[in-house]
Parts: structure tokens; C-alpha cells; sequence
């Protein structure tokens, strides 16, 4: 019989490529792979560079009641924040969002050549930057980097249309929803 003094489970720690996401579940990765088990049962296997299948994973615990959001973020490296983005990308759009890189596209124009045009045309001439936001249908405004229309789609206004020089950027506040 064991004395007090006597340690009962002293190699009772998990391996340390096993991380605990709560009593049920566990994170267990080796040689570039990660498992994630619930209950002992497998509910994911996928690369530890395939950021689709973790926020798969994430989601899943979640949504199907094993974990909660901040115990998954803790597991996984990830804030609570982006846990909530990735379930709301996964309820709107399935697995193929959850696929897509985040923030705006490479590559891809933030203003139309247009719109672009025109700003340039009004700077040119000497308009203020509130004069431009008031020709452009918005209002001018300290937040973000961008112009937000009246549609609500995000349009970044580079600084060298402002030549640098007191480049504040454009924000719609449509008619009927308080400041932006």
C-alpha cells in the first residue's frame, strides 16, 4: 500500500506534442500533421499548414457543442474574434470560404480607374479633401484607410492621391444610420 508521501501519477502529463482543449478534446500534432480528438474519436486529420481544414476543425468543435469558442482559440493559437469569423464565413459560405485568403485580393484595384480619375482631377484643381468627399457622394471622416460608398463596398484611397499630405480617408455615412 502507497504512503502519503508517495507520488501516484508521476508521469501523468501529456506528451508534448498533445495539447489539451478542454476534458474532452485534444490537439495532437507530429511530423507536419494535426489530429484533433474528441472523446478519444478522430474528428479531424489534416496539415499543419492547411489553415481551410484548422478553421474546419475550429469550427466544428465549436458548432457541434465540444468546445467553446475561447477554450478552441486558446487550443489552436487563434483569438476568440477569429473563431467567430470563421464560423460566420462557414455558415455563409460552407467550406469553400473558409478556403479563402483573407483580407482584400492582390493584385486586385481598390478604386476603379474612374473613380481614381477623379479624385486625382479634383485634387488637381485644388479641391479639399471635403470638397471631394461631398462631390464623391460621402463624407469625410478619420476612420479606416478608405472609401466606403453608399453600397458599403470598401474602397481604399491610396496615399498618393493625397500626395501624402493630410490624407484622411473618405467614409459614406448613408442617410437614416447614425456617424460612422
Amino acid at each position: 500500500m502507497a504512503t502519503l508521501d508517495e507520488d501516484f501519477f508521476p508521469t501523468a502529463r501529456n506528451p508534448p506534442d498533445t495539447q489539451a482543449i478542454n476534458l474532452r478534446c485534444l490537439i495532437r500534432t507530429q511530423d507536419g500533421h494535426r489530429v484533433v480528438m474528441v472523446a478519444g474519436v478522430v474528428l479531424a486529420h489534416y496539415a499543419t499548414g492547411d489553415r481551410m481544414a484548422e478553421a474546419h476543425a475550429m469550427v466544428s468543435l465549436v458548432e457541434q457543442g465540444w468546445a467553446d469558442q475561447s477554450e478552441v482559440a486558446r487550443a489552436f493559437g487563434w483569438s476568440a474574434r477569429t473563431v467567430r469569423r470563421d464560423q460566420r464565413r462557414y455558415e455563409d459560405g460552407g467550406l469553400a470560404a473558409l478556403g479563402q485568403p483573407r483580407g482584400y485580393p492582390e493584385g486586385r484595384a481598390r478604386l476603379t480607374v474612374s473613380r481614381r480619375r477623379t479624385v486625382q482631377q479634383l485634387k488637381a484643381q485644388g479641391h479639399s479633401h471635403c470638397e471631394i468627399a461631398r462631390r464623391l457622394g460621402v463624407t469625410e471622416s478619420f476612420r479606416g484607410a478608405g472609401v466606403v460608398t453608399q453600397a458599403g463596398a470598401v474602397e481604399l484611397i491610396q496615399d498618393e492621391l493625397f500626395d501624402g499630405f493630410g490624407s484622411q480617408p473618405l467614409v459614406a455615412n448613408p442617410v437614416g444610420f447614425g456617424t460612422v
